[in-house]
């Protein structure tokens, strides 16, 4: 099979295992992702303002205000208004205007209002999707009427406090950094590829991957002790409709043999980090680092003191790549590792496994249920055939053997059985879900009969 997931070993451990019928049993975790394959303020208004000058005026005899000059008004001066300044408007002040200061402009301020100087500074948050409508932060000067564009396309103002623009960004930005720019009269100022756009991808996966954590049952191994192990690994990708069970069967309670192919691919995001990593309640940090030529990443060598049941994980992103940095809720959800029954694969002895085997165990409350049944050569050194079952967590599946080439009497299978949890959790960057699963199983081994 072209394996998404590359990482199915463990013979070292238990290669010499069933001693008296010398067989060796192969502990698998899932592969990594093959992606190769398939893949303010306005002007402010001061307060205060000048007193009107005060006229000093004569009354006649009979009470009435008596104009001392030669223009026919109650004052002294020349113009033909009562007040005491030289222009014919109805304020306090010599100029030509209506307001109350003695400058030359409209407003009530006293300042010969030079414009603001028009400075971009600061973009935030500097990431957004394409779809637009997201409030960005921009901090500088900005006089009133100062207008924004990013990528060329013009952001909707939202407030502007001289200091500080809120916009709402454009929809069909191109995916990428882009310019963002601002202009005010004869002013511009602009800030290259200083924001990074990206395909949206609400509904859709925006990164793929998985934690696996398999648990060695039955004494019938030579080894006194059984072998726990797992594995984690994250990849980026641009969004693209896909969950986890694709990989294994297109519809829920079936069988695909293990030659069965999703055809679907991936266009992985390359992050420019070494390394992130997960982190759980109860548990340290998991540091999965960066693999150039499997373009995700991975962490091979998960112990107990890394995977915690029934948790959900957060990813840490670090400063300095494409990712922005900060924490990510919700990234992954560890389950509960499953009680096998049927094939009696935790006993003491090695089970019989019959054509269209019965599966029963103690439901999880997970997702789904992912069954593996692998069976050996004659020579019991490699996997000769493979099938996958994709089912629901009720705690009773009759698989088809029928997805084998052979049911061959005599050989040995090894079983898996995970309970498989899909987090869902929104990343920061596109609105994306992270598709990343967690798988909590059991591995066990049984004789073929006819």
């Amino acid at each position: 099979m072209p394996w998404i997931f590359t990482h199915w070993s463990r013979t070292a451990d238990v290669a010499s295992d069933l001693d008296a019928l010398h067989w060796g049993c192969v502990g698998v975790s899932m592969s990594r992702l093959s992606l190769v394959a398939l893949l303010s303020a306005s002007t402010i208004l001061a307060s205060a303002c000048f007193p009107r000058e005060l006229v000093e005026e004569k009354e006649d005899e009979d009470g009435l205000d008596v104009d001392p000059g030669a223009d026919g008004d109650a004052d002294t001066d020349t113009d033909t208004d009562a007040d005491g300044d030289t222009d014919t408007d109805g304020d306090t002040d010599a100029d030509g205007d209506t307001d109350t200061d003695a400058d030359g402009d409209t407003d009530t301020d006293t300042d010969t209002d030079t414009p603001l100087p028009l400075e971009l500074d600061t973009v935030s948050p500097s990431h957004g999707t394409d779809a637009g409508g997201l409030q960005v932060a921009l901090q500088g000067s900005f006089p009133d009427g100062t207008t924004v564009r990013m990528d060329g396309r013009d952001a909707t103002i939202v407030s502007n406090t001289g200091s500080r623009i809120l916009v709402s960004t454009p929809a069909g930005m191109s995916p990428g950094l882009v310019d963002v720019e601002v202009f005010s009269e004869d002013q511009t100022d602009r800030l290259n590829e200083s924001f990074r756009v990206w395909e949206d991808g609400t509904g859709l996966a925006g990164a793929v991957g998985e934690l696996y954590w398999t648990e060695q049952v039955g004494s019938y191994w030579s080894s006194s002790t059984n072998v726990s192990y797992g594995s984690a690994s994250f990849v980026p990708v641009e969004p693209v409709d896909f969950h986890y069970q694709d990989l294994f069967s297109p519809t829920m309670d079936s069988c695909r043999p293990g030659s069965y192919s999703w055809g679907g691919s991936f266009d992985r995001i390359d992050p420019e980090l070494a390394s992130v990593s997960l982190a759980a309640p109860g548990a340290g940090s998991l540091d999965l680092d960066w693999d150039s030529e499997a373009e995700g990443f991975y962490n091979d060598d998960i112990g107990s003191g890394d995977w915690v049941p029934s948790s959900t994980f957060e990813l840490e992103v670090p400063a300095g790549g494409v990712l922005p940095e900060g924490g990510v809720l919700d990234v992954v959800r560890s389950g509960t590792v499953p009680v096998v029954t049927a094939p009696a694969i935790a006993g003491s002895g090695v089970p019989y496994i019959e054509e269209d085997p019965i599966f029963e165990w103690t439901p999880t409350g997970s997702d789904w249920i992912l069954i593996q049944l692998f069976v050996r050569n004659a020579s019991n050194d490699a996997y000769e055939d493979s099938m996958y079952c994709v089912v629901e967590d009720d705690g009773y599946y009759r698989a088809d053997s029928g997805q084998l080439s052979d049911w061959p009497g005599g050989r040995q299978a090894d079983i898996y059985l995970y309970g498989v949890m899909e987090s869902g959790g929104i990343l920061p960057w596109n609105n994306a879900e992270s598709r990343v699963v967690g798988a909590s199983g059991v591995y066990g081994a049984g004789i073929i009969v006819d």
